[in-house]
């Protein structure tokens, strides 16, 4: 796929002329090409959606999104009467993953869940765990606490056609993580010094999620994933094994999970 990036199309001024020129831009497109354009504007020019119907899809930006959708968090919790304490704000962001969509769930479901109580991170947290659709780093982080709901989560994946390669980096990558940690912590450092060092000086629900993994996961246990690791690289690179309950991932995960 090419990208053709057309930026501030707001300030072109379209003649005639000018709207000729982009017809037959259009028109000549490759196949395999998308036209992506800019504007401050909250729509694009006129004649673009009246020309070109269902062509166009319209994706709109906040500017100072973050600024704005705390504000908005707050204002719809006061609003529904939800008692909150602030902390509660910027981690419905981080779990929705500033999805107002998902924002919008959670509030929803701890204005039902939390008639008449104090709504903490806690309740927030197991809230968006309802709403979210399943990711690689959720799969990484329950593959490493052992959960075998984690062979559920990695074949939901394979169903929805995430590429087993970008799979296997991540759960390589939380590996090497440990590995790290592991060695910092024999160099001397203290558990909060190597998490510094690993990348998790900040942000508490990282920290909180790697602390989880490591009550789970040991030094033997690592050793005796990297040979896993390797089992599963190896067929997928030589064999193109994909998908289903016969990917390489799926044996890869269950020797995780099975591990004591």
């Amino acid at each position: 796929i090419r990208v053709c990036v057309i930026r501030n199309i707001n300030n072109v001024k379209f003649d005639e002329s000018l709207k000729n020129t982009f017809s037959d831009m259009v028109s000549g497109m490759p196949d395999g090409t998308i036209i992506v354009m800019t504007s401050t504007d909250n729509q694009p020019p006129a004649f673009i959606e009246k020309d070109y119907p269902g062509a166009v899809h319209i994706v709109q930006f906040w500017k100072y999104f973050d600024r704005d959708l705390i504000n908005y968090i707050q204002k719809t919790l006061a609003g529904k009467k939800i008692d909150f304490h602030e902390k509660i704000v910027p981690l419905i962001i981080e779990l929705a993953g500033s999805d107002i969509r998902r924002v919008d769930e959670i509030i929803d479901m701890a204005e039902y869940s939390g008639k008449g109580m104090h709504v903490s991170e806690d309740m927030i947290r197991e809230l968006a765990g309802d709403v979210r659709d399943v990711t690689v780093f959720e799969l990484t982080d329950m593959l490493f606490r052992k959960e075998k709901r984690s062979l559920t989560c990695l074949k939901q994946l394979l169903d929805d056609g995430i590429a087993e390669l970008l799979i296997l980096n991540m759960i390589t990558r939380q590996a090497d993580m440990l590995e790290k940690y592991f060695r910092l912590l024999d160099d001397k450092l203290n558990s909060e010094e190597a998490m510094t060092k690993i990348g998790l000086g900040s942000g508490k629900i990282r920290r909180e999620k790697f602390g989880a993994i490591l009550k789970r996961f040991t030094r033997d246990n690592l050793k005796r994933t990297y040979p896993l690791i390797a089992r599963a690289e190896y067929m997928l690179k030589s064999s193109g094994a994909s998908g289903g309950a016969r990917s390489p991932l799926v044996d890869l995960a269950f020797g995780i999970v099975s591990m004591k």
